[in-house]
């Protein structure tokens, strides 16, 4: 069985600094797929880089919680302060107000010339609010986009997603060890592993919370030795979120192929056959004789038995009938 793997890096278009992050991990053979954040200072260097390196898949991460709307602030007022940033307080939004500045964001990203292979949230905002986690599945839904899904959480109306999702950090001087462990444990399936590698620079400073870690986490997915993992399991094979139509497609084949295969077979065509196995097939043998010799007496006294029932039934239709 085949084990899919897409390394998802959040926060592209966050700043500069942590596109190049990203870039760089996508280049040392780990990350595969990224998010973008649309209203930070680094979109439009995001977008950029996007085009230049199209094996690099691009979702959307749909992002209410740094810096401020896409929308006309009148129009998403439970989302913003009087200073016209998010507030970051869930219980107040309204659903229409989540939806306007969804699409907001899904179509600046559209109009910039990247179509988005999947949505996730920032800070996994949907997973926390039930407004916004309805209006991205049916977002998700609508377009057929996959959505990122709580792994507590399954939805089976959502098919767009991964089996798995990965939730770890990877700054401490242990991450390497820990990510190979994850890696050697991968279940079977779509998993995605969710990541945050990128440099550093003042707009990452002024936004984020995520700061050193962001370095720390890119040491790790440009280490040699994750990469030499990835090399040698020739059964992990990564895919970003645009190619998960066609590995569900392989694993389906894949089931349909090990369903379709005989289950009785004991021994492999290339092992050799034990002297037990040998005589395992020569009383099997003797039985099939035995049957054999009693299916022809069998079909011998039928065949007699019909002979003298045609005679019988000539004598009775010679006859007169009363």
């Amino acid at each position: 069985m085949h084990h899919f793997l897409i390394i998802n890096a959040d926060d592209f278009g966050l700043s500069r600094s942590v596109n190049e992050g990203i870039a760089a991990a996508h280049h040392a053979g780990t990350v595969t797929s990224t998010s973008l954040m649309v209203n930070m200072p680094g979109f439009y260097d995001a977008v950029s880089l996007a085009k230049a390196i199209p094996s690099l898949g691009v979702g959307l991460h749909f992002n209410l919680t740094y810096g401020s709307p896409i929308s006309e602030p009148a129009q998403v007022h439970s989302l913003i302060r009087h200073d016209r940033t998010f507030n970051g307080t869930h219980a107040d939004w309204i659903e229409q107000d989540v939806e306007r500045e969804l699409y907001a964001q899904y179509r600046l990203m559209i109009s910039n010339g990247l179509a988005p292979t999947h949505v996730d949230s920032h800070c996994h905002i949907h997973f926390d609010s039930p407004v916004v986690y309805r209006v991205l599945k049916r977002f998700a839904q609508l377009l057929r986009l996959p959505l990122r899904v709580h792994p507590d959480r399954p939805d089976i109306e959502l098919p767009y997603a991964a089996d798995h999702l990965i939730m770890h950090t990877y700054d401490r001087d242990t991450s390497v060890q820990h990510l190979i462990s994850l890696l050697d444990q991968l279940p079977c399936g779509v998993s995605e592993l969710l990541c945050h590698p990128g440099y550093i620079d003042a707009d990452v400073r002024r936004y984020s919370q995520w700061i050193e870690p962001r370095e720390a986490e890119l040491r790790v997915f440009t280490d040699a030795s994750i990469m030499s993992v990835l090399q040698n399991r020739p059964h992990i094979r990564l895919i970003h979120y645009g190619q998960l139509a066609e590995a569900r497609n392989i694993l389906v084949e894949m089931t349909d192929a090990a369903l379709s295969t005989p289950n009785q077979i004991l021994i492999p065509a290339h092992e050799p056959r034990t002297a037990r196995t040998r005589q395992s097939a020569s009383r099997l043998r003797k039985r099939r004789g035995k049957k054999s010799r009693a299916t022809r007496h069998n079909s011998s006294t039928s065949v007699n038995q019909k002979k003298r029932n045609r005679k019988q039934g000539r004598n009775r239709t010679s006859r007169p009938h009363r």
